[in-house]
């Protein structure tokens, strides 16, 4: 059965690290393997630019402090706002590339879960497919049931 939807790899992870596979696209379990139909996800900006950025933005801020005597408490907000807000709200739709086509052996799933934002979260062991190299976690939101997808994950697993 195959189940359309959009992959949402989060901005920042706490458990698992995000595969950069990103938009709309599909999951479609089978004998052989699992299928994943998606886009190479292409940041904006990466972890490390976003804190350069930061310091960068309140190091501006506080020298325009010793200038600017009088300067507006929302003013030292600002960086926040301007930096870190717009990053966090694109929650992995940054900029889509290339349409990725993957097969994941059974063998090389590790777990299948919902987590707290209703998205199935697909752990893989390394997994290496037209060069590229493959490890953590797929973040899939299907427009159907999803416990209907987890559950024809998980007996694909346990069989």
């Amino acid at each position: 059965m195959e189940f359309p939807g959009k992959f949402v790899p989060p901005v920042i992870a706490n458990n698992d690290v995000p595969i950069k596979i990103t938009g709309e696209g599909l999951c479609r379990p089978a004998p052989e393997g699992l299928h994943l139909e998606g886009f190479e996800q292409k940041n904006l900006l990466n972890s490390t630019m976003l804190v350069g950025l930061f310091f960068l933005a309140y190091a501006g801020i506080i020298a325009l402090g010793f200038v600017w005597k009088d300067m507006p408490r929302f003013v030292m907000v600002l960086p926040l706002v301007l930096v870190i807000f717009p990053f966090l709200r694109n929650k992995g739709d940054d900029k889509i590339g290339q349409r990725v086509v993957l097969l994941i052996p059974w063998t090389h799933i590790k777990k299948v879960f919902v987590d707290s934002e209703k998205r199935v979260v697909i752990r893989i062991k390394k997994h290496k497919q037209g060069g590229k190299s493959y490890k953590g976690a797929f973040f899939f939101v299907p427009s159907g049931n999803r416990n209907k997808l987890e559950h024809e994950l998980q007996s694909y697993m346990d069989s």
